[in-house]
């Protein structure tokens, strides 16, 4: 048996159903296991939240309720006044790099931060990329934004590694992109728009405001191609607050909420 912690909570993975006691006796929050147990849940190892692209920018801003709308349009003023955000439809070495730089000192900003961009990227991946990034008004340069992997094949669009200096960030940097990223989507015709891959445990791998953000823009989670399917069990006196989704198709994907 293993125990880290991840977050704030304590993640036991295990191997047999004997070590199910040991790990509450040494206050798991949480039980991993890569064979089935009885009594746990399906537990994909990796999900996406996807939005079907709405036909309508404006309209679909409209659906949300007047606070949500509120927030969004204020957030967009608020970034607007600090930058512009641009399209790069064909993104050139030097911009990947100016990009790269504000990236790297993020991740290296994050307690857990691994996600770290393959040192061949540019060569490799960048003509399956736009990037949509915010240039400061005063000085042009680069202040944030995300790389947007386009399918073709699925008419979809995903956003991919994307960082945001700190006032931007504040200012609601992830906001203002992310109505960039529809509206382009709505003008190249892509049917859905991915907000991206995650590990699938919030309040531990991943902080719960980043699903609860994922899923106020009516995103649908869906387990991608490169999950593998675990088990999950709680341990019913964790006080933590954590979630996951389990399931074994997107249709049967069920969020699990503990003292959330």
């Amino acid at each position: 048996m293993e125990l880290i912690e991840s977050g704030e909570i304590k993640i036991a993975n295990i191997d047999t159903h004997e070590d199910i006691s040991k790990a509450y006796e040494e206050g798991a929050d949480i039980i991993l296991s890569s064979t089935e147990l009885e009594g746990a849940l399906p537990y994909p190892t990796k999900i996406n939240f996807q939005l079907d692209t709405p036909s309508d920018l404006n309209l679909f801003l409209e659906s949300f309720e007047s606070s949500k709308r509120s927030s969004i349009n204020k957030r967009i003023r608020e970034v607007d006044n600090l930058s512009e955000a641009k399209v790069i439809e064909s993104i050139s070495l030097g911009e990947f790099e100016e990009w790269l730089i504000g990236y790297n000192n993020f991740i290296a900003s994050l307690p857990h931060g691994n996600n770290n961009i393959p040192e061949d990227w540019f060569n490799t991946n960048s003509s399956k990329h736009i990037g949509i990034f915010l240039f400061e008004k005063n000085t042009n340069k680069i202040i944030g934004g995300t790389l947007v992997k386009k399918f073709n094949d699925s008419s979809r669009l995903s956003m991919s590694y994307a960082w945001y200096r700190d006032d931007v960030r504040q200012a609601g940097g992830s906001t203002r992109i992310v109505t960039e990223v529809i509206k382009y989507a709505i003008a190249n015709e892509f049917k859905l728009v991915s907000f991206g891959q995650d590990s699938n445990l919030y309040g531990g791998h991943l902080p719960i405001g980043l699903m609860e953000f994922k899923k106020s823009w009516q995103t649908k989670p869906s387990i991608t191609s490169n999950a593998e399917i675990q088990y999950a069990m709680v341990n019913p006196n964790s006080t933590k607050k954590f979630c996951f989704y389990s399931g074994k198709t997107s249709e049967e994907l069920l969020l699990q909420k503990y003292n959330v």
